[in-house]
């Protein structure tokens, strides 16, 4: 099977058990998928860690603990700081949770990326601009 239709099949049937509320089933789900994690290239695997922390996210979501989402989310954000799509189950959450007025603020400090600058700054936080097109 292509990698591209594992990943979709793993987020239709992440997406139908928490739909179903049944947790135990997307946790399964999520162990599987961190099983195939070893079988995969480096940067097939940090996409996969990423999809594999948004579903930990979401199931923390389902199972009423926003709190844990949100520690899972800032982890996987420091790790992959340019993925959108975790910037903006991190908002939802946070929108979920009653933390609106926090969103761009945590956005903006949590996954700074390692960027060379020519003063020798290391960890240059992400523009107020990506910060904007995360939201």
């Amino acid at each position: 099977m292509a990698e591209s239709e594992t990943v979709s099949g793993f987020l239709a049937q992440l997406q139908s058990a928490l739909s179903d509320a049944d947790l135990k089933r997307a946790r399964n789900l999520v162990a599987e998928e961190e099983g195939r994690l070893e079988d995969m290239d480096r940067v097939e695997a940090a996409g996969a860690r990423a999809r594999v922390a948004a579903a930990k996210a979401r199931i923390a979501v389902k199972s009423g603990d926003g709190a844990a989402a949100h520690a899972i989310l800032v982890a996987a954000i420091e790790t992959n700081p340019t993925d959108r799509a975790l910037r903006v189950l991190m908002s939802e959450v946070m929108l979920a949770t009653g933390r609106a007025t926090d969103v761009r603020p945590v956005l903006k400090h949590i996954g700074r990326v390692g960027v060379q600058a020519s003063d020798g700054d290391l960890n240059e936080p992400l523009s107020e601009e990506s910060a904007k097109d995360s939201i």
